[in-house]
């Protein structure tokens, strides 16, 4: 029983990081990047100042429709391409009316942001530059 109360503990904080860190998301994100195609991508980016381990910031992806209403059932995979050309994949999870994961941009330099969202049976691909300045 116990165990029980312990793990159900754990799954509730869990879940209150999670809503805690996308309402934070929604409300501390620096826009990015907007792109349409097919539908509209939009990249809010979030410093996490030190909040999680071996990431430095949360990237979310809003996607809209043509009559810009939200797109909340979606798959989202993220390919980030650092400056020195080391690769990471991320694969991001519904958060509020977007879609968000934590990403490690430690270096210094320009990123390749690659962003592929499939919206029923149709993948749609996505990608721009962005540069970290320290």
């Amino acid at each position: 029983m116990r165990k029980l109360v312990l793990s159900l503990s754990v799954v509730i904080l869990g879940l209150l990081s999670l809503t805690t860190l996308s309402q934070a998301a929604m409300k501390m994100g620096k826009t990015i990047h907007e792109e349409k195609v097919n539908v509209t991508f939009q990249f809010d980016l979030i410093d996490l100042k030190g909040q999680v381990v071996g990431q430095t910031h949360h990237l979310m992806v809003y996607l809209k429709d043509s009559a810009g209403k939200p797109i909340t059932k979606a798959k989202v995979k993220y390919k980030i391409i650092a400056p020195d050309e080391e690769g990471q994949v991320a694969k991001p999870m519904a958060m509020g009316d977007g879609f968000g994961a934590d990403i490690n941009l430690a270096q210094s330099g320009e990123y390749e942001i690659i962003c592929q969202a499939t919206v029923g049976k149709t993948k749609i691909t996505t990608r721009f530059k962005y540069a970290i300045k320290k």
